[in-house]
């Protein structure tokens, strides 16, 4: 539990370490436990470069502009680093600055000159209804497990409700992991998700779907408590084991480079399939798409539906 306490009544030589006070300002500013521990993560980022360049321990009222655009450069000649992660430690590091400001470490924004990327063309990330088809079969039959011990076969249903959040409804990796039993409906059939920001927001399923975690709540454990998806032990998964599973089951279904985000993709094709079969405009069944992912704005779900060369060139070819 992190300590509460007015951090604007701190002197500038803090006593406590920078990180501490940063992460406690965040708190007491609403600001939910994972999206603290991501700003932690990029501001340590930076403040490891800071130490290479400068040779000494970094400290917010060290920030300053020119080593600010040095970072920044190295992150866009860097061909490893994607256009997002750049643009989140850029916004990492304009609240890093809000909170030295406030505290009166720093006297203006050192980051002001640096401007978000454009991510350019998104790539569909959806897989296709064959992939899907194997990746499901995998999933059924267990086949990617290593064993045929009742642990592991113990492992194969927990990881079907993990397949089953994700591709029955579209959750983020941090949302699957972080579900509760509480944020199920089952009169309703809809799950309650905390997403990007904190906000809550239902999500429709089907019957079936209900009917699938509700088996799956005889088979967790007793000491699970709250967590829906569980280890053995009744911890709570984690996203990094999340990830795993799924590359395991991708790799048995001989699907190359699987991630847990291409099947919130996927999603949002079937989806928007299904609605404009019942007849649905397709402006409407975009509009359905958006809810279901909990989108702000329609903007961001058409980013999902982008056409692929292969597409281009098939529909040409029939034309």
């Amino acid at each position: 539990m992190l300590a509460q306490f007015d951090i604007t009544q701190l002197d500038v030589a803090l006593t406590i370490h920078w990180t501490e006070a940063f992460a406690a300002w965040l708190h007491e500013h609403d600001r939910r436990p994972n999206t603290i521990s991501a700003y932690l993560q990029d501001v340590r980022h930076f403040a490891m470069f800071f130490e290479r360049e400068n040779d000494q321990a970094f400290a917010p009222g060290l920030m300053n502009a020119t080593d600010i655009k040095k970072y920044f450069a190295r992150q866009d000649a860097d061909k490893d680093v994607a256009v997002s992660s750049r643009n989140r430690r850029l916004a990492s590091l304009k609240v890093l600055v809000e909170w030295a400001v406030a505290i009166g470490a720093i006297e203006y924004d050192p980051t002001v000159c640096i401007k978000r990327q454009s991510l350019g063309q998104v790539i569909p990330r959806d897989r296709s209804l064959d992939e899907m088809a194997r990746l499901n079969s995998v999933v059924a039959d267990g086949s990617y497990l290593r064993c045929e011990s009742d642990g592991h076969a113990w492992l194969g249903q927990r990881d079907r409700v993990i397949w089953l959040v994700m591709t029955g409804a579209g959750l983020r990796i941090h949302e699957a992991a972080g579900l509760d039993v509480d944020d199920l409906d089952f009169d309703a059939n809809k799950i309650f998700v905390i997403g990007k920001g904190g906000k809550k927001a239902d999500v429709d399923v089907s019957m079936e779907f209900m009917n699938e975690i509700a088996a799956w709540l005889q088979l967790r454990p007793v000491s699970a408590g709250k967590a829906l998806i569980t280890d053995q032990d009744g911890n709570r998964i984690t996203t990094g084991q999340i990830r795993r599973r799924i590359q395991m089951i991708g790799e048995a279904a001989g699907v190359k480079d699987l991630k847990p985000h291409d099947l919130r993709h996927t999603y949002a094709y079937l989806l928007s399939d299904a609605l404009m079969k019942m007849g649905l405009p397709m402006l409407s069944a975009m509009n359905g798409v958006r809810k279901q992912l909990r989108h702000g704005d329609l903007k961001t779900t058409t980013l999902y539906f982008g056409v692929r060369e292969s597409q281009i060139r098939a529909a040409v070819e029939v034309m």
